[in-house]
């Protein structure tokens, strides 16, 4: 769009819609490999929590 400040619009490709399913399922592979080791996704996770645990480790 001719705008200052500049707009862009994104979308993804008919290509990258393609890979739509593929990505879907390798994500919901990754979390259940999370969740059998006790281990959550970084979305899950409590940053203070994080920060806590870092902060500490750090010392």
């Amino acid at each position: 769009y001719p705008v200052i400040p500049p707009k862009v619009e994104y979308s993804l490709s008919d290509e990258g819609r393609e890979l739509q399913d593929l990505i879907m399922d390798l994500s919901l592979w990754g979390k259940k490999w999370l969740e059998k080791r006790g281990m959550k996704t970084a979305a899950d996770e409590d940053l203070d929590t994080l920060k806590a645990v870092f902060t500490k480790q750090s010392h």
